[in-house]
């Protein structure tokens, strides 16, 4: 059950703030997987276990921030949004100004995360628009359907009302639809389609058989 999880997480994170260590190592040890999976997507498997790191040091910075209005998933996954961006910022420099809300990943790193195309070679396709998606955009979509948060959860992470996230969702789709099928309309079953096939991706990153 969520809330159980989410309880046992802000007892471990009280426990760390008073010098705990042992708590924060399985703070780390409990979203280690999770963290590698969201940053699979992104970027190639050096740079993934260096945002990895990252994301922890930079946790360990926040902690004393931490007030519980969230859970500490939504805190945690914040913070690695903002450590992938950070990247992708560094990255295109000398591109321009980088908008997470216009270029995707694609724009600044053209080069696919070859274990997750093979590991996943029917959705080929529909991996391969996904990079294409504006950064924001991906993560949001990847956040919902591959690592399993809820849309409340969405809206307190990005600050945005649940409505707008789920009009987000509905037009990142959309861009998918177009990207898959040279511009044409989705229909309703299409869309069902598309979204049984996400849930199919999430599944399969959520199981732990890619490294």
């Amino acid at each position: 059950m969520p809330a159980v999880r989410d309880d046992t997480d802000l007892q471990l994170i009280e426990r760390w703030r008073e010098g705990d260590r042992r708590a924060g190592n399985l703070l780390v040890d409990r979203y280690f997987a999770q963290l590698r999976a969201f940053f699979l997507t992104a970027v190639g498997d050096a740079d993934r276990e260096d945002l990895v790191q990252e994301t922890f040091r930079r946790l360990v910075s926040a902690v004393p921030n931490f007030e519980g209005r969230s859970s500490f998933r939504t805190y945690l996954f914040k913070i690695a949004r903002f450590t992938l961006l950070d990247f992708l910022r560094q990255r295109y420099r000398g591109k321009g100004e980088f908008d997470p809300m216009l270029h995707s990943v694609e724009d600044v790193d053209g080069v696919s995360p070859s274990h997750l195309v093979t590991a996943i070679e029917r959705h080929q396709q529909l991996l391969g628009c996904v990079r294409k998606l504006p950064v924001e955009t991906k993560q949001l979509l990847e956040l919902y359907y591959w690592h399993d948060h809820t849309a409340a959860e969405l809206a307190e992470g990005f600050g945005i009302p649940e409505r707008t996230l789920r009009s987000r969702l509905v037009a990142a789709r959309n861009r998918l639809h177009a990207c898959m099928q040279d511009g044409a309309a989705p229909t309703n079953e299409l869309d069902l389609a598309l979204e049984g096939q996400l849930r199919q991706i999430g599944e399969f990153l959520r199981s732990g058989r890619v490294t």
